[in-house]
């Protein structure tokens, strides 16, 4: 039987992402971690099962190749996403930059929605 399969994004060292990524490997599970900066993922180098990708969530271009990975070498069944990718920021609304904003909303909303939508095809 092939082992489960799970995203997760915002797998930095550190960080939940990476965590996570750690307690699915000991369960055996085949772990898609994802990073902006792959090499911010070092706590999950070298563990069997565990496929390091790219993805910065608000590129869609970067969202769809990192589902053709995981549709390779899954056949296209993934059992588990978890949008974990986000950004902190404490300031009051009105004192923000709308740029910087925009920004701050792509990472925490739209970035995980869109992964989610795309992902339904895998």
């Amino acid at each position: 039987m092939a082992p489960q399969t799970v995203l997760i994004t915002g797998c930095s060292d550190n960080g939940i992402g990476s965590g996570l990524g750690k307690v699915f490997h000991e369960r055996d599970y085949h772990v898609f971690a994802t990073a902006r900066n792959p090499a911010k993922m070092t706590w999950l180098e070298g563990l069997s099962n565990v496929t390091p990708i790219t993805l910065d969530i608000t590129k869609s271009d970067d969202i769809q190749a990192a589902l053709e990975v995981v549709t390779k070498a899954t056949g296209g069944q993934l059992d588990h996403l978890i949008n974990n990718a986000a950004r902190n920021h404490f300031m009051p609304v009105l004192d923000e930059d709308l740029d910087e904003a925009r920004k701050l909303y792509e990472v925490n909303f739209s970035g995980p929605l869109r992964l989610h939508k795309l992902s339904l095809r895998c």
